[in-house]
């Protein structure tokens, strides 16, 4: 039973969320964007630094199916699918498909081949669907269960490092024992903004009391985690771009790949002096405008627009 995939959702009928196992059957299944790292089934959101972190070695896919949640699933042989489909272009590929015979059949490490990914244009996050199926003559095929990870290819990530820290670190600093993160800079001057990887320069510290449930919150795929992580990225990058305002008095014309100024100018959408000089001008006379590009560059009306919560 192969699926036929033509780069969207058209053709498969969505099983209601509220259904067990939809949410159910698939939840223990994992990814690994490197060979050293865990196999945490509660992480969906991965970010990659740059497009050779992930073409240098093959992601794989961790299948764990919950056998005692297939009975659920009348008389119907299921076939397991993965799909990588870019954001964006909405480009696909179908990564692996295969009829199950019985869960333990399904439970499996399914390497994804770099070449995968090589045509996509990494502009936006690449959506990496494990899907398990069936098909019955009244609806054709219908997805059973959904696990969806999602990789983020942007100038954001590889930004900054994250350290959870005691509450006292945020006394110490005239905060409190609710205040939840601080972003900090160790450099000695532009030239570290410029030439440093900005992973190296740029911490942000997070309370230990809430890091973990704050990392499940922003993990989540519905609106109000994607709304949440995004206001705290807005947060983080408004400390960054006016400190590189402050300190990079002239445009940072030799900024090297990865640093924090080539980072910056691309998120600020700055790609020349008179840009540079015109956007010092603007922050001078009304700081706001730097929180209203970055903004507008985290989409974040596009994002609380997708809500569609109850009233």
């Amino acid at each position: 039973m192969m699926l036929k995939y033509s780069g969207s959702e058209k053709g498969l009928r969505l099983n209601p969320k509220g259904v067990e196992h939809y949410s159910q059957l698939l939840k223990e299944t994992s990814i690994q964007i490197k060979p050293e790292s865990d196999c945490d089934p509660t992480q969906v959101v991965f970010s990659i630094a740059e497009r050779s972190e992930l073409l240098d070695s093959p992601i794989v896919v961790n299948i764990a199916i919950k056998e005692d949640l297939i009975k659920d699933i009348p008389g119907n042989c299921l076939s397991l699918a993965i799909l990588i489909k870019e954001s964006s272009s909405r480009s696909c590929e179908i990564a692996y498909q295969a009829e199950l015979k019985n869960a333990a059949e399904g439970a499996q490490s399914i390497t994804l081949d770099e070449t995968l990914f090589a045509n996509f244009s990494y502009g936006s996050s690449i959506f990496i669907d494990v899907i398990l199926y069936d098909k019955s003559p009244e609806y054709g095929y219908r997805v059973q269960a959904l696990k969806r990870f999602s990789l983020s290819f942007a100038s954001i990530a590889g930004l900054w490092s994250i350290e959870a820290v005691d509450p006292q670190y945020f006394i110490n600093r005239g905060g409190g024992t609710n205040t939840m993160f601080i972003t900090e800079m160790e450099f000695d001057g532009e030239e570290d903004l410029t030439m440093l990887p900005a992973i190296e320069v740029v911490k942000v510290c997070v309370n230990k009391n809430c890091v973990i449930e704050f990392g499940r919150l922003t993990n989540r795929l519905d609106t109000s985690g994607d709304v949440l992580r995004r206001f705290f990225v807005h947060s983080i990058i408004l400390k960054i771009s006016q400190q590189l305002l402050k300190v990079c008095n002239t445009y940072p014309r030799q900024a090297d790949d990865g640093s924090v100024a080539a980072k910056l100018l691309d998120i600020l959408s700055v790609n020349s002096e008179a840009e540079y000089d015109s956007l010092q001008e603007e922050v001078r006379r009304d700081p706001e405008r730097l929180s209203l590009r970055i903004q507008n560059k985290l989409q974040l009306t596009s994002s609380i627009a997708k809500y569609t919560g109850t009233r």
